[in-house]
């Protein structure tokens, strides 16, 4: 559930820039783009969840240490979502942007920063928010929090309020 990174993605673009990691020159980054759609399940509301359906669209730059090993990864992420309960189909359109930091000899120590989620219900104001920043270690629990994470927390009850 957590946007911070989508765990297929990542998985395939390691695969990839490891692979690459023989041929890399310590003075360039590599460059790759995915593309993504998908569901999530964003909240259980009782009688209904809240759903998104998203495209995503990212661009990793994989850094090399001056031995030509890959180091880490800056990954930049665009979501476009529409949010909205999984009975009525009743919904919001967002559009979320963030930066991901991939520590690779670890592959899974990650810093995440920019917004990950946010649900703005027109006339309501904002009913989920998931910005900031995030550092997790390589056991994937968050070591440092700065700035609201509705969706990390499970503080979704505006949400479904707002899509009841």
């Amino acid at each position: 559930m957590r946007r911070i990174i989508v765990p297929s993605t990542l998985a395939a673009a390691m695969v990839v820039m490891l692979a690459l990691a023989g041929s890399a020159s310590a003075a360039k980054p590599e460059p790759q783009t995915i593309h993504e759609e998908a569901t999530e399940l964003i909240a259980d509301c009782g009688d209904f969840q809240v759903l998104t359906d998203y495209v995503a669209d990212f661009r990793y730059l994989t850094f090399f240490d001056s031995a030509g090993y890959p180091e880490y990864a800056r990954v930049h992420f665009t979501f476009h979502d529409f949010y909205y309960n999984s009975v009525t189909g009743v919904g919001f359109a967002e559009t979320e942007t963030g930066t991901n930091l991939v520590d690779l000899p670890s592959d899974a120590e990650v810093t995440s920063s920019g917004l990950s989620y946010r649900v703005t219900v027109p006339g309501g104001g904002v009913v989920l928010l998931d910005a900031g920043r995030l550092v997790f270690n390589e056991a994937g629990e968050a070591v440092f929090e700065a700035g609201p994470h509705q969706v990390l927390r499970g503080d979704t009850d505006k949400l479904c309020a707002a899509l009841a």
